[in-house]
């Protein structure tokens, strides 16, 4: 998904206004969302949905801006972390004591703990886990595999046959996220069989790939469509009716209740837009509401698209000396994820017409 600028953000929010309004955290907030050193990336896309999805942070560079450094190596830690987190796991009570991650204020030791106890990450044989090494291709690979035992079918296609897999300590787990074609390997010469390059150290782009491509092939417990749908309309009918009462603080609640990740951000914005209209004495009116239509929908065990057209709101902002009217168009795709408690959230919606 190719995100808006943040200026088109700000823009989108202050379509009504001919006067400027200061925002402060809120702008800085959203930030985080657009990392610099990313866009022409090869796996833009799976990043950008980490993203926005709040799976993936990134890092302040010396002058404040957000890079996400996809080429920069990954650790096993990060790694489980980055696992634990898209798939909400729990502690079962029933994680391994590692010799180096005994320090229970260390910030991998609850990963560590949870990943072990699920059988995700068993360390070495001789009972280290080695959080700060930088994690194999293969072991990613086999930690994948672990993961998704229960929710993928890894033999649903055809293995691939890679010229440098043959004899690695993980060539069954290789072989079965090949079938799930979660792993593609490299090209080598002309004619030549692919490498899989298991003893390469994962970028953090590959390891977010993997997983990405491995979260979209859970197929085992779809939500159900009407209840998606259902709560897209519930969302806008209940925010624009905040708007409608001039109450920020009721649209921050709506907006806490059914959104998160980007679009959770993105209405700090709006709220603060509301405030400056109700401060400068203008009032808001809803009216003539264009129920949309489902375009097509795309679900997963924690993930789904919803695709919507024609739902369109009409707002008019009254202000002591002007009157503005306009359709405002939320027609557009709508990104969600399952939370940890059961219920679905949107994450990030990409408008058909951001300025409609």
């Amino acid at each position: 998904m190719k995100k808006i600028s943040l200026l088109a953000v700000l823009l989108l929010i202050l379509v009504f206004s001919s006067q400027a309004v200061a925002y402060g955290s809120e702008s800085t907030t959203l930030q985080k969302y657009y990392p610099i050193d990313y866009s022409d990336h090869w796996a833009y896309a799976e990043l950008d949905d980490f993203i926005n999805a709040d799976l993936l942070e990134g890092y302040i560079n010396a002058i404040g801006d957000i890079e996400i450094r996809p080429n920069n190596h990954i650790t096993r830690a990060e790694f489980a972390a980055l696992l634990v987190r898209a798939l909400q796991v729990e502690d079962n009570q029933q994680g391994k004591t590692f010799k180096d991650v005994s320090n229970t204020e260390s910030w991998y030791y609850n990963i560590a703990k949870v990943a072990s106890g699920n059988g995700i990450a068993t360390g070495t044989d001789d009972g280290y886990f080695l959080p700060n090494e930088r994690i194999s291709r293969e072991a990613i690979a086999t930690m994948i595999a672990r993961a998704f035992a229960d929710s993928i079918d890894f033999n649903a296609g055809d293995v691939k046959h890679f010229a440098d897999t043959p004899s690695i300590w993980a060539v069954e787990s290789v072989a079965k996220v090949s079938k799930a074609d979660i792993i593609k390997g490299y090209n080598t010469e002309a004619g030549a069989m692919k490498e899989f390059r298991p003893q390469a150290n994962a970028t953090r782009a590959e390891a977010v790939t993997m997983l990405h491509r491995a979260l979209h092939l859970q197929q085992s417990q779809l939500p159900e469509k009407n209840e998606l749908t259902k709560l897209i309309e519930s969302f806008y009918n209940e925010y624009f009716g905040a708007i409608a009462n001039a109450d920020s603080t009721q649209l921050l609640s709506i907006s806490e209740q059914y959104t998160t990740g980007f679009q959770r951000h993105a209405a700090d914005i709006e709220a603060d837009f509301i405030d400056y209209i109700i401060d400068a004495g203008g009032t808001y009116i809803i009216d003539n509401v264009i129920e949309g239509n489902i375009a097509s929908v795309y679900l997963r065990n924690k993930f789904a698209v919803i695709e919507i057209e024609n739902f369109v709101y009409e707002i008019e902002i009254i202000q002591a000396d002007s009157s503005t009217s306009k359709q405002k168009d939320v027609s557009g795709t709508y990104y969600m994820k399952e939370m940890s408690n059961g219920s679905w959230k949107i994450y990030y919606i990409k408008y058909n017409n951001i300025f409609g």
